[in-house]
């Protein structure tokens, strides 16, 4: 399984695209090297990752705190 983690954006830097960018790059590297599956999970921005094509897979506590498992079905590069 490979997981995706810690995507932060400085407060004042939100909105302008940095995420969703940062994210795009590691699909591109994740689909290149035949990886089909990411995974995450996030206590509040299910719907910023919902809008990138990530689904809900499960709901857990981790560490104390409700969070929602997602996963991205990727569809690797052919050689």
């Amino acid at each position: 399984m490979y997981w995706l983690g810690e995507v932060v954006t400085k407060t004042e830097k939100r909105g302008q695209g940095i995420g969703s960018a940062l994210i795009a790059d590691i699909i591109k590297v994740a689909t290149a090297r035949g990886i089909t599956q990411l995974w995450l999970y996030t206590p509040d921005k299910q719907s910023f990752y919902r809008n990138l094509g990530w689904k809900n897979h499960e709901q857990r506590t981790v560490t104390g705190e409700l969070v929602t498992v997602m996963v991205l079905e990727l569809c690797a590069e052919k050689p």
